[in-house]
């Protein structure tokens, strides 16, 4: 029987934060925004961690040109975690339990969104916002291509 799943975030780290100049646009009074999310996930088996680098780049709908990117680091220290955290036999590589693995995407994604937001006050892109991202595209590979309007 398997211990009752418990984890915490253990450390969050800014690794990288920047924004661009405003991009020259045709309608300055409506700014569109795509935001591309890459997150991926590292083990460090012999602490017990898992570690989230989540990686937000916006541009500009219009012009394509890059006006922000944020790469966060966040830490989940996991009890029972050999439990839930597997090696895959003749590999280097770790099997987090799928529902562990989307807890703490959501959980990191949301911590990264609202990073996000505090940083971007005072700036022209003050009020951009990540959009939610519904659990069935966190399931995909790849999730790119998320749109936002600022006024």
């Amino acid at each position: 029987m398997k211990e009752k799943l418990s984890y915490k975030i253990d450390k969050i780290e800014l690794v990288e934060f920047s924004i661009h100049p405003i991009p020259k646009l045709k309608n300055t009074e409506e700014i569109q925004f795509n935001f591309n999310l890459y997150i991926t996930s590292s083990v460090v088996a012999e602490q017990n961690l898992i570690i989230e680098r989540v990686q937000i780049e916006m541009s500009s709908k219009e012009t394509e040109d890059k006006v922000a990117k944020i790469i966060l680091l966040v830490g989940y220290s996991i009890t029972a975690f050999n439990q839930y955290v597997k090696l895959v036999p003749g590999k280097r590589i770790y099997d987090i339990e799928p529902e562990l693995d989307k807890t703490i995407r959501n959980i990191s994604i949301g911590t990264s969104r609202g990073i996000l937001f505090s940083k971007l006050q005072g700036t022209y892109l003050a009020g951009a916002v990540l959009p939610i991202i519904p659990d069935d595209a966190l399931e995909k590979a790849k999730i790119t291509d998320l749109q936002q309007e600022t006024k």
